[in-house]
Order: C-alpha cells, then structure tokens, then sequence
C-alpha cells in the first residue's frame, strides 16, 4: 500500500489545535471545556481531520501533524532567506520570512510581538510593571506578617 500524499494545508484551525491537544494526551472532553465544543464536536473534528490526512486513528494524525510542524519550523529557522512552500495550483512560490512561518504555526514571533512604543514609552511600561509587582509584593508580605502574629496570638 502506498502512502498517500498529506497536505497538512487543508486542514482547517480549529482541527490543527485539536490534533495539538490530542499529541499531548488530552481527551475529547478535557478539550471541550477550553473550546467549548461538546466531546462529540471535537471527535468529528479529529476524524474529518485523520481521514482528510489518511490516519486511521487520532493519535496517528495528531503525531504526523506535530512532526510535520516541527519539521517546517526547523527548516524556516535553517533558512536565513525564509521558507519556500509548495505552491498551490496555479500560484507562484510563496517566500515567507522566519516570523510569517512562526505565524502561521500559531507561535510568537522571534523577539516578540513589534509595537509602537519609543525608548520613554518602555521605560514608562516597565516601570509600571515593575510598581505593579512592588505593590503586590508588599501586600503578599502583610498578609504573611498578619497570619504570623494571628498565630502567634492564639498560642497565647
């Protein structure tokens, strides 16, 4: 028996994040309480998603997905100039940069996502971060001080 040609495109989003669920060991019904789906919805998913890639079972489909996103990304980080996917029908080469093949992974960017802030304006959010933190720091040490002398009280 040959093995079929996997287009691992023609999967829509919602299967390729459940086929990643299903590579970590997750249930039909651990999944349906992050999507909101019921068990019975994400089951279909899986299996329009293996007999679209020719997997006869969820955990077959679910690892060659995991491989074959793992083998992109390792071949768009070795490529300094971006990564040449496979063209469609009638379409030209499509060259994507580093960060657009992390993208369409569902993965951060490399170095985070780019903003609009100038040099004060990060130092301005740092600097609030940084108070938040202070902040919440000190409460978490009044309340361990508190629940100290509280004890300390009933032992006397």
């Amino acid at each position: 028996m040959t093995n079929p040609v996997r287009n691992f495109d023609d999967l829509n989003d919602v299967q390729k994040r459940l086929l990643r669920e299903v590579a970590k060991g997750r249930s039909s019904k651990d999944m349906s309480r992050d999507f909101g789906l019921e068990p019975r919805t994400i089951d279909v998913y899986i299996s329009r998603a293996g007999k679209a890639l020719g997997f006869p079972d969820r955990q077959r489909a679910a690892a060659a997905l995991v491989e074959y996103e793992a083998a992109m990304l390792i071949r768009c980080i070795s490529t300094s100039e971006g990564l040449e996917t496979s063209p469609k029908s009638g379409e030209p080469h499509a060259r994507r940069t580093v960060n657009d093949q992390l993208v369409r992974l569902h993965l951060p960017p490399l170095g985070g996502s780019e903003n609009d802030y100038d040099i004060k304006n990060r130092i301005l959010a740092s600097a609030k971060v940084a108070g938040v933190v202070f902040l919440v720091m000190i409460a978490l040490m009044l309340i361990i001080t508190m629940i100290f002398w509280a004890f300390a009280l009933i032992k006397l």
